[in-house]
């Protein structure tokens, strides 16, 4: 169980390295430029964004303490984790994406 929480505390630190590190303003400027807003919300603000973030993380967190790759997106954000990337939790914020795939 010390282990679990140990995991825990780690990768909480991780993502409020992220939340500090990441430029929510840039994004909130790219946001009203494009009147791209959430549904009853509109435009949201750092704050918003911020706790939306959690959201995310909480979405995933059993997986990542785990050591699964995973992933969540809304609102134009993708949280992942990727256990073969040397545990990287990573933040994006996706203005365009195109993907194919080899049936």
């Amino acid at each position: 169980m010390i282990k679990e929480l140990d995991a825990i505390k780690f990768y909480e630190d991780k993502l409020y390295e992220i939340l500090d590190g990441f430029d929510f303003d840039k994004v909130h400027e790219v946001m009203c430029t494009l009147n791209w807003g959430w549904v009853n919300i509109g435009i949201p603000s750092k704050e918003e964004m911020i706790a939306h973030i959690h959201y995310l993380y909480n979405s995933i967190k059993e997986r990542i303490i785990k050591h699964e790759y995973c992933y969540c997106n809304s609102g134009g954000f993708k949280l992942s984790f990727n256990p073969n990337e040397d545990g990287e939790l990573s933040l994006v914020f996706e203005l365009e994406s195109y993907s194919v795939y080899d049936d």
